[in-house]
């Protein structure tokens, strides 16, 4: 391999290492950018449990057991 070849060689795999660089820059900026929007709405929502704005959601919860098939269809 001449001199010029290896020069060409060493240029092509810089730019796919620059390209590289650049693709991974851009996807943590994205991450970042993401990991402080929700950094700052847990913030916001903590300053509001904190000054005591929030009230609990209410929602029914637990297990409520699933109806037996006979009673079911009796009712019907």
């Amino acid at each position: 391999m001449s001199k010029y070849e290896e020069v060409i060689e060493t240029l092509k795999s810089a730019e796919k290492n620059k390209e590289q660089i650049s693709a991974i820059t851009s996807t943590l900026t994205r991450v970042i950018n993401e990991q402080k929007k929700s950094v700052e709405a847990l913030e916001k929502l903590l300053s509001e449990i904190e000054s005591g704005n929030v009230t609990p959601a209410k929602k029914r919860g637990g297990y409520r057991g699933r109806r037996k098939k006979e009673a079911s269809q009796e009712s019907q």
